[in-house]
Protein backbone atom coordinates (compact mmCIF):
# COMPACT_ATOMS: atom_id res chain seq x y z
CA UNK A 1 0.00 0.00 0.00
CA UNK A 2 1.26 3.46 -0.85
CA UNK A 3 0.26 6.39 1.30
CA UNK A 4 0.24 9.73 -0.58
CA UNK A 5 1.14 12.77 1.45
CA UNK A 6 1.66 16.37 0.38
CA UNK A 7 4.87 16.55 -1.61
CA UNK A 8 5.43 12.78 -1.79
CA UNK A 9 4.72 12.70 -5.55
CA UNK A 10 7.89 14.74 -6.11
CA UNK A 11 9.93 11.87 -4.74
CA UNK A 12 8.08 9.23 -6.76
CA UNK A 13 8.58 11.12 -10.05
CA UNK A 14 12.24 11.93 -9.42
CA UNK A 15 14.29 11.59 -12.59
CA UNK A 16 11.32 11.92 -14.93
CA UNK A 17 10.56 14.91 -17.09
CA UNK A 18 8.25 17.40 -15.35
CA UNK A 19 6.14 17.38 -18.52
CA UNK A 20 5.66 13.61 -18.67
CA UNK A 21 2.09 12.85 -19.57
CA UNK A 22 1.45 16.45 -20.58
CA UNK A 23 2.85 16.61 -24.13
CA UNK A 24 1.18 18.68 -26.81
CA UNK A 25 -0.14 15.64 -28.74
CA UNK A 26 -1.83 14.21 -25.66
CA UNK A 27 -3.22 17.62 -24.68
CA UNK A 28 -4.59 18.09 -28.21
CA UNK A 29 -6.33 14.67 -28.11
CA UNK A 30 -7.89 15.56 -24.77
CA UNK A 31 -9.17 18.93 -26.04
CA UNK A 32 -10.67 17.29 -29.15
CA UNK A 33 -12.38 14.66 -27.02
CA UNK A 34 -13.76 17.39 -24.75
CA UNK A 35 -15.04 19.32 -27.79
CA UNK A 36 -16.83 16.22 -29.14
CA UNK A 37 -18.49 15.63 -25.78
CA UNK A 38 -19.61 19.27 -25.52
CA UNK A 39 -20.84 19.56 -29.12
CA UNK A 40 -24.46 18.55 -28.39
CA UNK A 41 -24.65 21.23 -25.68
CA UNK A 42 -23.43 24.33 -27.51
CA UNK A 43 -25.87 26.70 -25.79
CA UNK A 44 -25.00 25.52 -22.30
CA UNK A 45 -21.27 25.62 -23.01
CA UNK A 46 -21.47 29.17 -24.37
CA UNK A 47 -23.47 30.25 -21.31
CA UNK A 48 -20.98 28.63 -18.94
CA UNK A 49 -18.00 30.23 -20.68
CA UNK A 50 -19.71 33.63 -20.65
CA UNK A 51 -20.49 33.31 -16.97
CA UNK A 52 -16.87 32.33 -16.27
CA UNK A 53 -15.60 35.36 -18.20
CA UNK A 54 -17.94 37.78 -16.38
CA UNK A 55 -17.04 36.28 -12.99
CA UNK A 56 -13.31 36.63 -13.74
CA UNK A 57 -13.68 40.25 -14.82
CA UNK A 58 -15.77 41.03 -11.73
CA UNK A 59 -13.15 39.47 -9.47
CA UNK A 60 -10.37 41.53 -11.07
CA UNK A 61 -12.29 44.83 -11.05
CA UNK A 62 -11.89 47.34 -8.20
CA UNK A 63 -14.61 47.56 -5.54
CA UNK A 64 -17.78 49.25 -6.75
CA UNK A 65 -21.38 49.91 -5.86
CA UNK A 66 -24.25 49.72 -8.34
CA UNK A 67 -26.10 52.56 -6.60
CA UNK A 68 -25.97 54.51 -3.33
CA UNK A 69 -29.14 55.90 -1.77
CA UNK A 70 -29.43 57.72 1.57
CA UNK A 71 -32.98 58.51 2.57
CA UNK A 72 -35.47 59.20 5.37
CA UNK A 73 -33.63 61.57 7.67
CA UNK A 74 -30.60 59.43 8.43
CA UNK A 75 -27.14 60.82 9.12
CA UNK A 76 -24.24 58.79 7.75
CA UNK A 77 -20.62 58.97 6.61
CA UNK A 78 -19.46 56.97 3.57
CA UNK A 79 -15.70 57.05 3.00
CA UNK A 80 -13.25 55.14 0.81
CA UNK A 81 -10.14 53.94 2.61
CA UNK A 82 -6.85 55.43 1.44
CA UNK A 83 -5.65 51.98 0.30
CA UNK A 84 -8.55 51.31 -2.09
CA UNK A 85 -10.61 52.96 -4.80
CA UNK A 86 -14.40 52.78 -4.67
CA UNK A 87 -16.44 53.34 -7.82
CA UNK A 88 -20.20 53.82 -7.84
CA UNK A 89 -21.49 52.71 -11.25
CA UNK A 90 -24.85 54.39 -10.97
CA UNK A 91 -26.63 57.24 -9.26
CA UNK A 92 -26.02 58.60 -5.76
CA UNK A 93 -29.19 59.90 -4.11
CA UNK A 94 -29.28 61.86 -0.83
CA UNK A 95 -32.68 63.11 0.30
CA UNK A 96 -34.82 63.86 3.35
CA UNK A 97 -31.88 64.32 5.74
CA UNK A 98 -33.41 65.80 8.88
CA UNK A 99 -32.31 68.99 10.61
CA UNK A 100 -29.50 68.21 13.04
CA UNK A 101 -28.31 65.21 11.02
CA UNK A 102 -25.57 65.27 8.38
CA UNK A 103 -24.38 63.15 5.46
CA UNK A 104 -20.74 63.08 4.31
CA UNK A 105 -19.45 61.21 1.25
CA UNK A 106 -15.69 61.03 0.75
CA UNK A 107 -13.47 59.90 -2.13
CA UNK A 108 -16.10 58.22 -4.29
CA UNK A 109 -15.79 57.99 -8.07
CA UNK A 110 -19.34 58.10 -9.40
CA UNK A 111 -19.90 57.29 -13.07
CA UNK A 112 -23.18 56.85 -14.89
CA UNK A 113 -23.93 56.41 -18.60
CA UNK A 114 -26.73 58.98 -18.39
CA UNK A 115 -27.08 61.92 -16.00
CA UNK A 116 -27.74 62.61 -13.21
CA UNK A 117 -24.93 60.92 -11.30
CA UNK A 118 -25.78 62.80 -8.08
CA UNK A 119 -29.20 63.90 -6.83
CA UNK A 120 -29.46 65.80 -3.53
CA UNK A 121 -33.00 66.88 -2.70
CA UNK A 122 -35.16 68.03 0.22
CA UNK A 123 -32.48 68.00 2.93
CA UNK A 124 -32.77 70.13 6.07
CA UNK A 125 -29.48 68.79 7.43
CA UNK A 126 -25.98 69.44 6.08
CA UNK A 127 -24.67 67.39 3.14
CA UNK A 128 -20.95 67.41 2.33
CA UNK A 129 -19.26 65.85 -0.71
CA UNK A 130 -15.48 65.65 -0.26
CA UNK A 131 -12.89 64.52 -2.80
CA UNK A 132 -15.56 62.94 -5.04
CA UNK A 133 -15.83 62.70 -8.82
CA UNK A 134 -19.21 62.81 -10.57
CA UNK A 135 -19.19 62.01 -14.29
CA UNK A 136 -22.06 61.39 -16.72
CA UNK A 137 -21.01 60.03 -20.10
CA UNK A 138 -24.07 61.27 -21.98
CA UNK A 139 -26.30 64.26 -21.25
CA UNK A 140 -29.77 63.56 -19.94
CA UNK A 141 -29.91 66.62 -17.68
CA UNK A 142 -27.28 67.91 -15.23
CA UNK A 143 -24.70 65.53 -13.81
CA UNK A 144 -25.35 66.86 -10.28
CA UNK A 145 -28.82 68.06 -9.29
CA UNK A 146 -29.43 69.90 -5.99
CA UNK A 147 -32.93 71.05 -5.02
CA UNK A 148 -34.51 72.34 -1.83
CA UNK A 149 -31.51 71.81 0.45
CA UNK A 150 -30.37 73.89 3.42
CA UNK A 151 -26.65 73.27 2.87
CA UNK A 152 -24.70 71.26 0.28
CA UNK A 153 -20.90 71.56 0.21
CA UNK A 154 -18.54 70.37 -2.52
CA UNK A 155 -14.87 70.29 -1.46
CA UNK A 156 -12.20 69.00 -3.84
CA UNK A 157 -14.77 67.54 -6.25
CA UNK A 158 -15.15 67.24 -10.03
CA UNK A 159 -18.63 67.75 -11.51
CA UNK A 160 -18.42 66.82 -15.20
CA UNK A 161 -21.38 67.35 -17.50
CA UNK A 162 -22.20 64.69 -20.08
CA UNK A 163 -21.66 65.15 -23.80
CA UNK A 164 -24.48 65.98 -26.18
CA UNK A 165 -26.11 63.25 -28.24
CA UNK A 166 -26.85 63.20 -31.96
CA UNK A 167 -29.39 61.02 -33.72
CA UNK A 168 -31.29 61.02 -37.02
CA UNK A 169 -34.21 62.70 -35.22
CA UNK A 170 -32.76 65.18 -32.71
CA UNK A 171 -29.63 66.50 -30.99
CA UNK A 172 -29.19 67.32 -27.30
CA UNK A 173 -26.96 70.02 -25.77
CA UNK A 174 -23.98 69.33 -23.58
CA UNK A 175 -24.91 68.62 -19.98
CA UNK A 176 -24.46 70.94 -17.01
CA UNK A 177 -21.98 70.00 -14.34
CA UNK A 178 -24.28 71.30 -11.58
CA UNK A 179 -27.86 72.57 -11.47
CA UNK A 180 -29.01 73.85 -8.08
CA UNK A 181 -32.37 75.38 -7.21
CA UNK A 182 -33.50 76.98 -3.95
CA UNK A 183 -30.51 75.64 -2.03
CA UNK A 184 -27.53 76.84 -0.05
CA UNK A 185 -24.47 75.66 -2.00
CA UNK A 186 -20.79 75.94 -1.06
CA UNK A 187 -18.15 75.05 -3.68
CA UNK A 188 -14.51 74.98 -2.58
CA UNK A 189 -11.47 73.81 -4.56
CA UNK A 190 -13.75 72.06 -7.03
CA UNK A 191 -14.34 72.01 -10.80
CA UNK A 192 -17.77 72.40 -12.43
CA UNK A 193 -17.44 71.61 -16.12
CA UNK A 194 -20.08 71.61 -18.83
CA UNK A 195 -20.23 68.84 -21.40
CA UNK A 196 -19.40 69.32 -25.08
CA UNK A 197 -22.14 69.83 -27.63
CA UNK A 198 -22.51 67.24 -30.37
CA UNK A 199 -21.02 67.95 -33.80
CA UNK A 200 -23.09 67.85 -36.96
CA UNK A 201 -22.96 64.74 -39.13
CA UNK A 202 -24.99 62.33 -41.19
CA UNK A 203 -26.44 60.80 -38.02
CA UNK A 204 -27.65 64.14 -36.57
CA UNK A 205 -29.55 65.72 -39.51
CA UNK A 206 -26.55 68.00 -40.09
CA UNK A 207 -27.31 69.75 -36.79
CA UNK A 208 -24.95 70.54 -33.92
CA UNK A 209 -25.76 71.46 -30.31
CA UNK A 210 -24.61 74.01 -27.77
CA UNK A 211 -22.12 73.28 -24.99
CA UNK A 212 -23.30 72.77 -21.43
CA UNK A 213 -22.92 75.30 -18.62
CA UNK A 214 -20.44 74.55 -15.86
CA UNK A 215 -22.99 75.39 -13.16
CA UNK A 216 -26.48 76.93 -13.03
CA UNK A 217 -27.97 78.23 -9.78
CA UNK A 218 -31.51 79.52 -9.35
CA UNK A 219 -32.61 80.75 -5.93
CA UNK A 220 -30.82 80.03 -2.67
CA UNK A 221 -27.25 81.23 -2.04
CA UNK A 222 -23.85 80.31 -3.49
CA UNK A 223 -20.42 80.70 -1.91
CA UNK A 224 -17.47 79.66 -4.10
CA UNK A 225 -13.78 79.68 -3.19
CA UNK A 226 -10.87 78.41 -5.30
CA UNK A 227 -13.35 76.85 -7.73
CA UNK A 228 -13.23 76.55 -11.52
CA UNK A 229 -16.40 77.01 -13.58
CA UNK A 230 -15.91 75.98 -17.20
CA UNK A 231 -18.44 75.92 -20.01
CA UNK A 232 -18.45 73.11 -22.55
CA UNK A 233 -17.47 73.67 -26.17
CA UNK A 234 -20.21 74.01 -28.76
CA UNK A 235 -20.53 71.37 -31.47
CA UNK A 236 -18.85 71.87 -34.84
CA UNK A 237 -20.89 72.09 -38.06
CA UNK A 238 -18.87 71.87 -41.25
CA UNK A 239 -21.37 70.06 -43.43
CA UNK A 240 -21.88 72.89 -45.97
CA UNK A 241 -20.62 76.34 -46.93
CA UNK A 242 -23.42 78.05 -44.99
CA UNK A 243 -23.43 75.81 -41.92
CA UNK A 244 -22.56 77.35 -38.55
CA UNK A 245 -21.38 75.65 -35.39
CA UNK A 246 -23.15 75.97 -32.04
CA UNK A 247 -22.47 78.33 -29.16
CA UNK A 248 -20.29 77.34 -26.23
CA UNK A 249 -21.67 76.95 -22.73
CA UNK A 250 -21.41 79.48 -19.88
CA UNK A 251 -18.97 78.95 -17.05
CA UNK A 252 -21.51 80.01 -14.40
CA UNK A 253 -25.12 81.09 -14.86
CA UNK A 254 -26.62 82.78 -11.80
CA UNK A 255 -30.12 83.69 -10.79
CA UNK A 256 -29.28 83.88 -7.10
CA UNK A 257 -27.09 85.91 -4.74
CA UNK A 258 -23.52 84.63 -4.67
CA UNK A 259 -20.04 85.29 -3.25
CA UNK A 260 -16.88 84.34 -5.13
CA UNK A 261 -13.31 84.36 -3.82
CA UNK A 262 -10.29 83.33 -5.87
CA UNK A 263 -12.36 81.53 -8.53
CA UNK A 264 -11.80 81.01 -12.26
CA UNK A 265 -14.62 81.40 -14.79
CA UNK A 266 -14.08 80.09 -18.34
CA UNK A 267 -16.48 80.22 -21.26
CA UNK A 268 -16.97 77.31 -23.64
CA UNK A 269 -15.59 77.85 -27.13
CA UNK A 270 -18.03 78.18 -30.01
CA UNK A 271 -18.18 75.37 -32.54
CA UNK A 272 -16.28 75.64 -35.82
CA UNK A 273 -17.99 76.29 -39.16
CA UNK A 274 -16.95 75.34 -42.68
CA UNK A 275 -16.58 78.75 -44.36
CA UNK A 276 -18.28 81.17 -41.95
CA UNK A 277 -16.79 82.36 -38.65
CA UNK A 278 -17.12 80.02 -35.69
CA UNK A 279 -20.12 80.24 -33.41
CA UNK A 280 -19.90 82.66 -30.46
CA UNK A 281 -18.27 81.57 -27.25
CA UNK A 282 -20.33 81.23 -24.12
CA UNK A 283 -20.12 83.73 -21.27
CA UNK A 284 -17.71 83.32 -18.38
CA UNK A 285 -20.51 84.51 -16.05
CA UNK A 286 -24.10 85.16 -17.10
CA UNK A 287 -27.20 86.28 -15.23
CA UNK A 288 -26.78 87.98 -11.84
CA UNK A 289 -23.12 88.87 -11.19
CA UNK A 290 -21.69 87.54 -7.91
CA UNK A 291 -20.11 89.62 -5.16
CA UNK A 292 -16.35 89.24 -5.51
CA UNK A 293 -14.33 89.08 -2.28
CA UNK A 294 -10.84 90.54 -2.52
CA UNK A 295 -9.03 87.89 -0.46
CA UNK A 296 -7.30 85.01 -2.28
CA UNK A 297 -8.67 81.53 -1.71
CA UNK A 298 -7.30 79.51 1.20
CA UNK A 299 -6.85 75.76 1.21
CA UNK A 300 -6.87 73.17 3.99
CA UNK A 301 -7.08 69.38 3.94
CA UNK A 302 -6.94 66.96 6.87
CA UNK A 303 -5.99 63.34 6.26
CA UNK A 304 -8.86 60.84 6.48
CA UNK A 305 -9.31 58.10 7.45
CA UNK A 306 -6.60 57.71 10.10
CA UNK A 307 -6.08 55.00 12.69
CA UNK A 308 -5.42 55.36 16.40
CA UNK A 309 -1.80 55.74 17.59
CA UNK A 310 -0.81 57.06 14.16
CA UNK A 311 -0.18 60.63 13.04
CA UNK A 312 -2.67 62.68 11.02
CA UNK A 313 -1.35 65.12 8.44
CA UNK A 314 -2.70 68.58 7.62
CA UNK A 315 -1.91 70.73 4.59
CA UNK A 316 -2.44 74.50 4.52
CA UNK A 317 -2.05 77.05 1.71
CA UNK A 318 -2.59 80.74 2.37
CA UNK A 319 -0.87 84.10 2.67
CA UNK A 320 2.70 83.97 4.06
CA UNK A 321 2.92 85.02 7.71
CA UNK A 322 -0.71 84.50 8.65
CA UNK A 323 -1.68 81.99 11.33
CA UNK A 324 -3.15 78.68 10.19
CA UNK A 325 -5.56 77.00 12.59
CA UNK A 326 -8.28 74.36 12.60
CA UNK A 327 -11.69 74.38 14.25
CA UNK A 328 -12.40 70.85 15.52
CA UNK A 329 -16.02 69.87 16.14
CA UNK A 330 -18.11 66.74 16.50
CA UNK A 331 -20.78 67.83 14.04
CA UNK A 332 -21.70 69.76 10.90
CA UNK A 333 -24.25 72.55 10.77
CA UNK A 334 -25.79 74.06 7.62
CA UNK A 335 -23.29 76.53 6.20
CA UNK A 336 -23.68 80.16 7.27
CA UNK A 337 -21.85 82.63 5.01
CA UNK A 338 -20.16 85.41 7.00
CA UNK A 339 -18.86 88.00 4.48
CA UNK A 340 -16.61 89.86 7.00
CA UNK A 341 -14.86 86.51 7.64
CA UNK A 342 -14.60 85.75 3.90
CA UNK A 343 -16.30 82.39 4.03
CA UNK A 344 -18.97 80.12 5.48
CA UNK A 345 -18.99 78.58 8.93
CA UNK A 346 -19.39 74.85 8.28
CA UNK A 347 -18.92 73.14 11.66
CA UNK A 348 -21.01 73.23 14.80
CA UNK A 349 -19.63 75.58 17.44
CA UNK A 350 -21.50 73.86 20.28
CA UNK A 351 -18.74 71.25 20.71
CA UNK A 352 -15.88 73.07 18.99
CA UNK A 353 -12.24 73.54 19.95
CA UNK A 354 -9.40 75.14 18.03
CA UNK A 355 -5.83 74.05 17.25
CA UNK A 356 -3.25 76.57 16.02
CA UNK A 357 -0.37 75.39 13.83
CA UNK A 358 1.49 78.70 13.74
CA UNK A 359 2.37 81.08 10.90
CA UNK A 360 2.66 80.03 7.29
CA UNK A 361 6.22 80.16 5.87
CA UNK A 362 7.43 82.44 3.09
CA UNK A 363 5.98 80.23 0.32
CA UNK A 364 2.55 80.22 1.97
CA UNK A 365 2.28 76.40 2.14
CA UNK A 366 2.74 74.22 5.21
CA UNK A 367 2.43 70.55 6.21
CA UNK A 368 1.81 69.64 9.85
CA UNK A 369 1.08 66.43 11.74
CA UNK A 370 -0.88 65.62 14.86
CA UNK A 371 -0.59 62.39 16.93
CA UNK A 372 -3.82 60.44 17.36
CA UNK A 373 -4.35 58.89 20.81
CA UNK A 374 -5.80 55.45 21.42
CA UNK A 375 -9.56 55.13 21.17
CA UNK A 376 -11.51 53.74 24.16
CA UNK A 377 -11.55 49.90 24.07
CA UNK A 378 -15.26 49.71 23.26
CA UNK A 379 -15.04 52.27 20.44
CA UNK A 380 -14.11 51.11 16.93
CA UNK A 381 -14.38 54.50 15.27
CA UNK A 382 -15.29 58.17 15.61
CA UNK A 383 -15.73 61.24 13.40
CA UNK A 384 -14.44 64.78 13.78
CA UNK A 385 -15.41 67.72 11.56
CA UNK A 386 -12.62 70.18 10.86
CA UNK A 387 -12.51 73.58 9.18
CA UNK A 388 -9.46 75.67 8.38
CA UNK A 389 -9.15 79.22 9.73
CA UNK A 390 -6.53 81.73 8.60
CA UNK A 391 -5.96 85.04 10.39
CA UNK A 392 -3.50 87.89 10.70
CA UNK A 393 -3.93 90.12 13.75
CA UNK A 394 -1.75 92.88 12.31
CA UNK A 395 -3.95 93.52 9.27
CA UNK A 396 -6.48 92.42 10.66
CA UNK A 397 -8.03 89.74 8.44
CA UNK A 398 -9.77 86.44 9.11
CA UNK A 399 -10.73 83.85 6.49
CA UNK A 400 -12.90 80.80 7.05
CA UNK A 401 -11.39 78.18 4.77
CA UNK A 402 -12.54 74.75 3.59
CA UNK A 403 -12.92 71.75 5.82
CA UNK A 404 -13.54 68.03 5.80
CA UNK A 405 -14.66 65.21 8.05
CA UNK A 406 -11.95 63.02 9.61
CA UNK A 407 -12.66 59.35 10.29
CA UNK A 408 -10.77 57.89 13.29
CA UNK A 409 -10.55 54.12 13.25
CA UNK A 410 -9.40 51.35 15.57
CA UNK A 411 -6.11 49.75 14.50
CA UNK A 412 -7.89 46.45 13.82
CA UNK A 413 -9.91 47.99 10.97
Amino acid sequence: MRVWQPGSHLTVERGQSPMTGHGWKRTRRRLLALARLAAPYKGRVALALGFLLVSTLAALAPPYLAKLAIDDGKGITVVADTSSAVTVRGEVVVRNVAAGASVVLQVLHVTKPYSPALEVTSNAGAVSLEGCTFVADVQNGPTCRVDGCASVTFHGCLLQGGSGVGSPFFVTPGGRGLHATNSGVTIMDSICQGGHGVGAGIFSLDLSSVGGDGAVLTGGLLFASGAIFQGGAGGNNQTSLLSVGSQGGDGLHLNAPAYAMGCTFECGAGGASYALPPAPDGAAISGTPPTFLSEPARHMLAESPVRELQTMSFSFVGTPGEIAAVIVSTGLDPAVVIPPFNGPLLVSLGTANAISFGPLPALGAMQQTLPIPALPPALLGATLDMQGVFFDLTTPVLVLGPGNRVILLDQSL
